[in-house]
């Protein structure tokens, strides 16, 4: 605007705020040299009283402004470390969700410091998984984890893949070893059961010797996290992510979970996993 011709501007009787807002409106009154400065005023909200251009100088303006650009970085921060921390908290859930609404695979890297990487030996196994599993959990098996997995995955079931006359602990043993990932439904039926125990026992050892976390745990029953179990036990279900087949994401976290453990570096021509659409 050319304000070049203006011979005249009065700012009297306007309802003025004395405030932080208004600072450099006065600052630039009282630098015009104009003669009628007296008669611009503006009045403070919090006390009421009237003061003119002449004799307002605000205090602390200068923090007011710091905290005009204090506050709302310091708001972000706060909405950024919240959901960084929903984030984490719900990584596998928002990992199962990802992996099958979108097919998009996330990788949440967790507990770095702790994880130290080491070279794996190339291994081609027969299996993607070891069902271990008691008699009592036979209809789960053969109704829902079957059906759910077999279609993209080859497992090893006992009552299926054993063969007759063979040595039970043999075959248990050469099961596990031959499998990319061992299952283990974990029900009161199981913790009683003797070959229960013995299939977790070599599948730990299996597991520690081998250096790897290729076990997946299915909690069948609520009672069972209530349960006074062995150090063994507890020990491993306070460390790794278990399942629970009450869950309602449970099929697609099974098969989530599945999926990423029993990558093989050397896959066997007619695996399965070489057919996925």
């Amino acid at each position: 605007m050319d304000l070049s011709y203006l011979s005249n501007l009065t700012l009297r009787d306007n309802p003025l705020e004395c405030s932080c807002e208004n600072e450099h409106l006065f600052t630039w009154i009282r630098t015009q040299h104009t003669t009628s400065i007296d008669n611009v005023t503006c009045t403070s909200v919090q006390s009421g009283t009237i003061a003119t251009a002449a004799t307002f100088y605000p205090d602390n303006c200068d923090l007011y402004q710091r905290l005009k650009i204090i506050i709302p970085v310091a708001s972000v921060a706060v909405i950024l470390i919240i959901v960084v921390i929903i984030v984490f908290k719900f990584r596998y859930e928002i990992q199962v969700i990802a992996f099958y609404k979108w097919h998009i695979r996330l990788d949440f890297v967790v507990n770095c410091g702790k994880c130290r990487r080491r070279k794996k030996p190339e291994t081609c196994y027969t299996y993607d998984a070891f069902v271990c599993f008691s008699d009592e959990d036979t209809k789960f098996v053969k109704d829902t984890l079957v059906p759910l997995l077999e279609p993209e995955f080859k497992l090893c079931v006992y009552y299926r893949d054993f063969k007759v006359g063979d040595n039970i602990a043999d075959a248990i043993l050469k099961g596990i070893k031959e499998s990319a990932v061992t299952i283990i439904l974990l029900s009161e039926s199981f913790l009683t059961s003797r070959w229960g125990r013995f299939e977790f026992r070599e599948a730990h050892h299996h597991m520690i010797f081998n250096n790897n976390q290729k076990l997946v745990i299915i909690i069948m029953e609520q009672t069972i996290l209530s349960q006074r179990l062995d150090l063994t036990l507890r020990s491993i279900l306070y460390a790794k992510k278990y399942l629970e087949c009450w869950d309602t994401l449970f099929k697609e976290k099974l098969l989530h979970l599945v999926d990423s453990l029993s990558k093989r570096p050397e896959p066997r021509e007619d695996d399965p996993l070489l057919t996925r659409s």
